[in-house]
């Protein structure tokens, strides 16, 4: 029973208490971690994203010897082989995923 009444709302605080400060447009900006998602005719796609990631952890960034111009030129670089070298990657899984018709045996044979 003290893990119901005494454990958990513990946890729970603690969590909340480490995530107040990341607020939903935060949240949002972060979708850019998911490739699938990314609008390739836009240029200028992920660049605020970028711009406020670095903004909300500019401290520890910082001290770190963070570059947001160098975040952006290998965020850049990062849409240009992701487009180039992966952007079939997520079929392929799908592919993967399929079970094979007649045997793993075959399947694997003529693949």
């Amino acid at each position: 029973m003290r893990i119901k009444t005494q454990l958990i709302p513990k946890i729970a605080s603690e969590i909340n208490r480490r995530l107040e400060s990341f607020d939903g447009e935060l949240f949002t900006a972060m979708r850019i971690a998911d490739y699938t998602q990314w609008d390739m005719a836009n240029q200028q796609y992920g660049i605020p994203e970028v711009k406020q990631i670095a903004q909300h952890f500019r401290e520890s960034l910082e001290f770190n010897t963070f570059s947001l111009d160098m975040a952006l030129v290998d965020w850049k670089a990062l849409k240009k082989l992701v487009v180039s070298k992966f952007s079939h990657f997520e079929k392929k899984i799908a592919v993967c995923f399929c079970p094979p018709p007649s045997g793993i045996s075959s399947y694997l044979a003529n693949h």
